[in-house]
């Protein structure tokens, strides 16, 4: 058995009680938030698709990027790892021979 409970993205996002802290008012007819902060009346409006399809082209690219630059990272340190160990072979070899 398990309670259902109507939620807004929002809700999850933000997390239930910032609209208490913050004192938040919603325009049902508006989808608006508005919120009042250090004397600052902000307004959290929903985003136009156009909006959404921007940003998440945007999350995409970032992550793409982070994800190459992992590899690089990854790729450079076994680079590393991989001369370490020739150098440390080497004088091994070499502490044989003298």
């Amino acid at each position: 058995m398990c309670d259902v409970v109507p939620m807004q993205a929002c809700h999850i996002l933000l997390g239930r009680p910032w609209q208490f802290d913050r004192s938040a008012i919603h325009d049902g007819q508006k989808n608006v938030y508005k919120i009042l902060k250090h004397g600052k009346s902000y307004s959290l409006s929903p985003l136009r698709p156009c909006e959404v399809t921007h940003n998440q082209n945007l999350l995409a690219k970032s992550y793409v990027a982070y994800v190459l630059k992992q590899q690089e990272r990854r790729e450079l340190h076994q680079g590393i790892e991989s001369k370490t160990l020739m150098r440390m072979k080497n004088r091994t070899n070499m502490h044989r021979w003298s």
